[in-house]
């Protein structure tokens, strides 16, 4: 009987360890058949780039997008390389007239598919000439206007490079009109270009009474100097620079006497004056291996010319921190840094093949940045510390109301149509105004080296977020949203840390050498 019961009992365990081992082969057949069911309903295709119905001014473009990694893609039959987060990029050739494009992506049983038609216009079809109109039949006849907006854009030919913006109320020569823009006269061999849109025509007139400055003087700071130039109206400035020398032109202005500049803080060596027809020069020689910053405002009819000294490392900001066993002054420290996260809100800047828009790596990249700086004890303003949209103008605008030593615009980079996403990639750095390249330099060789895209350079731009002169200003461009290598690191945020380190070495390095 008792014997009976054990084989009752060993049986009944057998059955249950069956049971489970059922069980257990149950569940993992469910597990597999749901994860493929969660697979299969993931399987989907999205083109961010080109939209459909484009009209493309290239022979080629290139379609960004995603679809699941194991899926067969293919453009008008053309085999095309998924990468493992889905991702995909492909240059694409185009004929003139209207192109039919079929995207296909295949997984298993599943396809799905998009079409396309994109336009290249002919190129016959071409602008019209533009055509110059004077305003006045009489030679040499000018008209009088007013500017009636702040720093306003002057141009050495229409719509072409910028020169130093002219200030509200200043009465100027224009004498010819053409694509918008009329032409201004500052002297016989300065011609310039300003917005209609800028100036307030005023009458005719055959000549404007000389600006006459009355006296000057050089005013000292701790962290900067003004020259003052009292003038009896405004007039048209123009700044150039080049390491540590700055030339300042007053346009139609005349000096009533030749000055020799004496007792001039040791941050200058010299300042000489030249008086020409037509404008008054000031050449500046500044004891300082660069310049820091610069710009000028009217106080009344009062210039000033501001020019900021290098940035310093005070006595209570000195502090010392173990690196590789050596120690090492702390020049971050006390710093104003205005980190600006490029695009937000309504702008979301170029996409990656996965939907990710650029606004949101900016904005990852410059949060990192500014926890690292502040670490260092620098103090950093973010232009945006969300996804808000902001005015391009008002972006520099914060970096000058602070006061900032730099501003560092963080940008992820695209391409236009018929450039090769596979060939243009990497790294770049922005500046346009020549104090600037010891910044882009030093943040260009930083960062290409801590994350190792390929270098790129420092590119002359004019941007609006490297036109400021105060403060110094750089505009970094960490890689390419649409190559996909690039793109799959970009939106990684133990890179997007990286990145950050790699900017924050070149900043460090740029005040460790300003002097």
């Amino acid at each position: 009987m008792l014997q009976n019961i054990k084989k009752q009992a060993n049986r009944g365990r057998l059955m249950k360890k069956y049971i489970n081992i059922f069980a257990s082969i149950l569940f993992i057949f469910v597990f597999f058949l749901i994860q493929n069911i969660i697979f299969a309903d993931n399987f989907d295709l999205r083109v961010v780039y080109p939209s459909n119905g484009a009209t493309v001014n290239a022979s080629s473009t290139f379609f960004v997008g995603a679809t699941h990694p194991d899926a067969v893609l293919t453009i008008n039959q053309i085999p095309v390389k998924v990468y493992s987060n889905g991702s995909f990029v492909q240059v694409f050739d185009l004929k003139k007239g209207a192109n039919k494009i079929i995207v296909k992506s295949v997984l298993n049983d599943k396809e799905k598919e998009i079409s396309y038609t994109l336009f290249v216009p002919n190129n016959s079809e071409g602008s019209k000439p533009i055509t110059e109109k004077a305003l006045s039949n009489e030679a040499f006849q000018y008209f009088t206007a007013k500017v009636i907006k702040d720093d306003a854009p002057i141009r050495k030919t229409p719509g072409g490079d910028r020169l130093t913006p002219i200030k509200k109320d200043t009465v100027i020569y224009i004498d010819m009109e053409k694509n918008g823009h009329y032409r201004v006269k500052f002297a016989e061999d300065k011609l310039v270009w300003i917005s209609k849109n800028d100036v307030e025509v005023l009458n005719v007139s055959e000549s404007l009474p000389p600006v006459i400055c009355k006296k000057m003087k050089v005013i000292n700071y701790p962290d900067k100097v003004i020259i003052k130039a009292f003038l009896d109206n405004k007039t048209p400035v123009e700044i150039t620079e080049k390491n540590n020398l700055i030339n300042i032109d007053l346009f139609n202005t005349i000096s009533l006497k030749k000055r020799k500049f004496k007792k001039l803080p040791c941050f200058i060596n010299e300042i000489k004056q030249e008086q020409t027809t037509g404008k008054l020069s000031l050449s500046v020689d500044l004891n300082a291996k660069n310049l820091y910053g610069y710009d000028y405002f009217y106080e009344g009819n009062v210039l000033n010319i501001l020019l900021k000294k290098p940035p310093q490392i005070h006595p209570h900001y000195r502090k010392f921190k173990l690196k590789n066993n050596e120690c090492k002054l702390n020049v971050l420290n006390g710093k104003i840094i205005t980190i600006d996260a490029g695009h937000g809100g309504k702008e979301s800047g170029s996409v990656g093949p996965t939907g990710v828009p650029e606004k949101d790596v900016n904005l990852a990249i410059a949060y990192y940045l500014k926890e690292i700086l502040e670490k260092e004890g620098a103090k950093v303003i973010l232009t945006r510390e969300k996804d808000d949209f902001l005015g391009l103008y008002e972006r520099p605008e914060i970096a000058k109301c602070h006061n900032s030593d730099i501003l560092v615009s963080i940008h992820n980079n695209a391409l236009p149509d018929g450039q090769d996403p596979y060939i243009t990639h990497g790294t770049s750095t922005y500046y346009y105004q020549n104090q600037a390249i010891p910044l882009a330099e030093a943040v260009q060789a930083s960062l290409v080296k801590k994350i190792g895209f390929k270098d790129l350079g420092i590119i002359k731009e004019s941007f609006v977020l490297t036109r400021p002169s105060n403060p110094v200003s750089v505009l970094v461009e960490v890689g390419f949203m649409i190559n996909p290598f690039e793109y799959e690191k970009l939106i990684d945020s133990q890179f997007q840390k990286q990145a950050a380190e790699g900017i924050k070495d070149g900043i460090e390095k740029y005040f460790a050498e300003a002097k």
